[in-house]
């Protein structure tokens, strides 16, 4: 991290910047200490990778993602003012999780936006995908 060296994967430029096209916020949420934060950042930098906020784990603190995803989701982060309907890919657990209500929650109408408003993006870089 320190040396900055991370590339991004194929596509990842293109989709943060079509999200933000669409009117959408990107928050990136990593497991990343505070400390590694800059040298994070600075790699997002140089790639010209756009996003709203990212929000590291603070120092000494456990690795529970969860805290900062509710942040996102109630709007207190630079991401947003408001609270913002969150999509999130576990980076070490092969799932897609939303905030409530899920769409299969949301009834038929929901369940048939899946490839039009919902997607499922596998993380390539942990884990398996079935």
């Amino acid at each position: 991290m320190k040396r900055r060296e991370a590339t991004p994967l194929p596509g990842a430029a293109l989709f943060l910047n079509r999200v933000r096209a669409l009117g959408g916020r990107i928050a990136i949420v990593t497991n990343r200490f505070q400390t590694e934060c800059a040298d994070t950042a600075a790699v997002f930098a140089a790639h010209a990778l756009v996003y709203d906020a990212m929000l590291c784990r603070p120092d000494g603190s456990p690795a529970d993602k969860n805290p900062r995803f509710e942040a996102v989701a109630s709007g207190r982060t630079p991401a947003g003012a408001g609270k913002l309907e969150l999509w999130r890919l576990s980076a070490t657990h092969p799932r897609f999780s939303w905030s409530r209500p899920k769409p299969q929650e949301r009834g038929e109408e929901a369940l048939a936006q899946f490839g039009v408003r919902f997607f499922v993006l596998p993380n390539p870089m942990y884990g398996s995908w079935q």
